[in-house]
Formats: structure tokens, sequence, C-alpha cells
């Protein structure tokens, strides 16, 4: 980097920890686009080591942590519809190489530039950064893991959404109930659940099985927190003779539970399999009629 972007990197260090502490968990960074001019740095031209500096400034992060970080991917496209260039980048920490656990945005506001970094995940680019609903603003999701205590190869995430509110990039998952949750996640729970089904004919353990299961329950516990806060639940028809959405959730996680109950009791797998399989049947059949609309 040369002396001018030095010198600039410098200058955002030392005003930003007048205003700001060390803490920066997902918190947000100020940037006057005078001070990007000043330095001749530009949106466009940033690399990957410009960034990870920018970063470490913004956020005080010390030197041996810094050091240890590296860009996984780079897109630079116009997050939030004001057209003029953003970034998203995923960042990896540590021994991390393979797997990204860093969201760091930097998008344009009016006469600043805003930095937020989001932790995550196993991000994956295509599935990170979305226009969810097409309307020309693009959404960045964030996979936190559910319960921790299935096998890393079979590990299973909550998605959180983050979507712009004018200001900044605001979790709003209640917003993308139906428009994520119904039709894109609630399918991956019942993929989930078949999962379980299969480790249950190779005679897995258990104990591995019924932490697939487990991670089914956690993720239709956050659905169930996220409808409460949903109001247009009215277009949700009929399905499998459940009245609505509201009724299905907890049944199908009520019937998650008895099969977790059988199984730990020593149960018949084709018990354990029909219980399974009426579950799945019901959240597919939510997903194909939501669909459908």
């Amino acid at each position: 980097m040369d002396s001018k972007k030095f010198m600039f990197m410098t200058v955002i260090f030392i005003s930003l920890n007048f205003f700001h502490n060390c803490s920066f968990a997902s918190e947000t960074r100020v940037v006057k686009k005078e001070q990007f001019k000043e330095g001749e740095i530009t949106i466009h031209a940033m690399n990957d080591r410009d960034l990870l500096m920018l970063r470490k400034d913004l956020y005080s992060i010390p030197d041996y942590e810094a050091d240890k970080t590296s860009v996984a991917a780079m897109s630079k496209l116009d997050i939030n519809k004001d057209g003029e260039e953003d970034i998203v980048a995923l960042v990896n920490l540590g021994g991390t190489i393979a797997n990204p656990v860093e969201v760091f945005l930097l998008y344009s506001r009016k006469d600043d530039f805003m930095a937020q970094m989001l932790f995550t995940e196993r991000a994956m680019m295509e599935k990170t950064v979305i226009d969810l609903n097409n309307d020309g603003f693009y959404e960045v999701c964030v996979n936190t893991s559910i319960v921790g205590d299935t096998p890393h190869a079979m590990v299973f995430y909550w998605v959180d959404i983050y979507a712009w509110d004018g200001q900044t990039y605001r979790q709003q998952n209640e917003q993308f109930f139906e428009s994520f949750y119904i039709r894109h996640y609630l399918p991956q729970i019942s993929e989930r659940i078949a999962r379980a089904e299969e480790l249950l004919q190779l005679k897995e353990s258990n104990q591995t099985i019924s932490s697939v299961l487990e991670d089914c329950r956690a993720a239709l516990g956050n659905m169930l927190q996220l409808q409460t806060m949903h109001s247009s639940l009215k277009s949700l028809r009929r399905t499998v003779e459940i009245d609505n959405l509201r009724q299905a959730l907890p049944i199908v996680s009520n019937q998650i539970a008895s099969a977790q109950q059988l199984l730990d009791a020593g149960g018949e797998s084709s018990q354990i399999s029909v219980i399974l399989e009426k579950s799945q049947e019901i959240l597919d059949r939510i997903s194909t009629i939501q669909n459908a609309q």
C-alpha cells in the first residue's frame, strides 16, 4: 500500500478510536467519502489487502489477530440500490481457511461509507448476498449453527436475514417469513428429516440421529417465533387436515419430539420412520401450496 493510502488509514484509525470502543460485533463504522478521495482510494480499485487494512483500523483489531485474516471471496455490486458500487467480502479468521466466518460489508450512504461486520459460519457468496424479493435491494444471509452436537459433516444452520432499512443493514427475519423461510428454508428442514430417516436405515448411532432431529425442532422453534411477528398468514390454505401454519409447525415439532422419545426408548425403526414421513409430508405440502401462490 502506498504512503497516501497508509496515511489515510492512519487518520481513520485515530478518528474512529476517539468515537468508538473496541467492541465490534455487528456494529457499523462510518468513513466520510472525502477521506476516501483524499487517500485516492475507490471501491472499484480496492483489493483484498486494502480491505483487510481498512477493516483492521475501523474495528481496532490487534495486529496478532489481523495477521491471521484473509479474504475468501469479494463481490463488488450495488447492494442498497443507490447507484454506487459496494463491497461484500467473506473473511477467514485464524485457521478457518476453507470456512469463512465473517461477512464484511462496505456500502455507500449519502456522504459516507458504512462498514459492517457480521459473524457467520461456512459462508458461500452465492448464498450470502441474494435479492430475496426481487426489488433490486440485496439481502445478506448469515448462518449460525443451531444445536452444536451434530457431527461437523452434517451440521445444520439457521439463517438470519439482514436487509436494508434506508440507513443500514438490520436483521429483519420476520419480513421474509413467507418469501424465504416458508419457500426455501422449510424444504431444508424437510430434507433434514429425510436425512434422519436415512441414518435410521443405516443403523447410525441413536445419538447422531437424535441430534439431527433436534436441529429440526430448534429450526421449527425459531420459525414459530417468527410467525408470531408475521401478520399476513391469511394466504396460507388448508394443508393435510391442518387449518393453517399456526397449527402445522407445532404439530411437526411434536411429531419429531415423539420420534426422539421412541428412539431413546429403543423403539422400532419402522414406527419412527412413519412419524418422520408424516412430518415430511406436512412440511412439503405447506411449501408446495405456498410456492403455487
